[in-house]
């Protein structure tokens, strides 16, 4: 049985201010001269849960790539995980 409207499938209430869609798509962090390959499992208007080996090198800002450099997104971190974090886009408006 799915979960009911606004609970998440672990049965926890859903927090998020707006709806996230799955996508699994390829992108790139780029944190000063480096970068890495990455892959958003879920986006939102506001931020993206990225898949990640090593959560813990990753550092607090940095910014991604979805279209192989030719736009950024600067992001911040809000929550890590085992294998993944969670980040919000920030904007001028932060």
């Amino acid at each position: 049985m799915p979960p009911s409207p606004g609970i998440e499938a672990t049965g926890l209430p859903e927090r998020r201010a707006h709806k996230r869609t799955r996508v699994n798509k390829r992108c790139r962090i780029v944190i000063g001269n480096n970068s890495y390959e990455t892959v958003a499992k879920n986006l939102t208007v506001r931020g993206a849960c990225l898949d990640l080996p090593r959560t813990i090198e990753i550092a607090q800002a940095f910014e991604l790539t979805f279209d192989c450099g030719r736009t950024f997104r600067r992001c911040a971190v809000v929550w890590r995980g085992r294998n993944s974090v969670g980040v919000t886009f920030v904007t001028d408006e932060h």
